[in-house]
């Protein structure tokens, strides 16, 4: 076979077309993951006249979901790209949501919260749904092909553990920025590390 009938052949090798799209995915796995808590857990005893600061973490939650699902998106792709703006815009909005909280409420107030069972149950449960959301990415990632497969499944991990976080927290009751960022963040950032150790030959194309 010549050389230039062999790149034709390759040029017609069907390649397999991912059933979902990341935006889709990400939208079941919160329904699925939120629908799984509240049958197992419950909602917070204030969602029928939910407090503003329940806003505002829902709402810093869902901007980490939405831009982990964007770099998500970017990583899957052969040719990487790399895209820091929304990173930035997010990490100053969650810093002056902190520095406000420091600046208005007491600190011991701020650090009772962390002495509650919320806090070692937070950091569980958000790990636990991210996991499992983790092996629903890493089946639909394979469809896909990946530039570099480490970040692939760093950013994997990232947006699993931030659909377990969005999930988890029409149950849990503490609304504080400062405990968002740890009883949250500290399980999204151990299940993206971990993904990148344990899930990167598996979502090789």
């Amino acid at each position: 076979m010549r050389t230039d009938e062999l790149i034709a052949l390759l040029a017609k090798t069907p390649r397999p077309v991912p059933p979902l799209g990341w935006t889709a995915m990400l939208t079941l796995l919160v329904a699925a993951i939120t629908a799984l808590n509240v049958a197992i857990l419950g909602f917070r005893p204030d969602i029928a006249a939910p407090p503003l600061s329940m806003a505002l973490k829902s709402a810093l939650l869902l901007a980490l979901l939405v831009l982990a699902g964007m770099t998500l998106a970017h990583a899957a792709r052969p040719i990487a790209t790399v895209h820091r703006t929304p990173a930035l815009a997010f990490a100053g909005v969650l810093a002056a949501a902190v520095a406000w909280e420091w600046t208005h409420v007491p600190a011991a107030e701020i650090v009772h919260f962390f002495f509650l069972p919320n806090f070692p149950f937070c950091l569980g449960a958000v790990t636990i749904y991210g996991a499992l959301a983790a092996g629903a990415l890493t089946w639909l990632m394979r469809y896909y092909a990946p530039a570099d497969t480490a970040k692939a499944a760093t950013n994997l991990g990232l947006a699993a553990a931030a659909a377990g976080a969005v999930g988890y927290s029409v149950h849990c009751p503490v609304d504080s920025p400062t405990f968002v960022v740890i009883a949250y963040g500290c399980p999204v950032a151990w299940v993206a590390l971990t993904a990148r150790a344990l899930l990167t030959r598996h979502i090789r194309w």
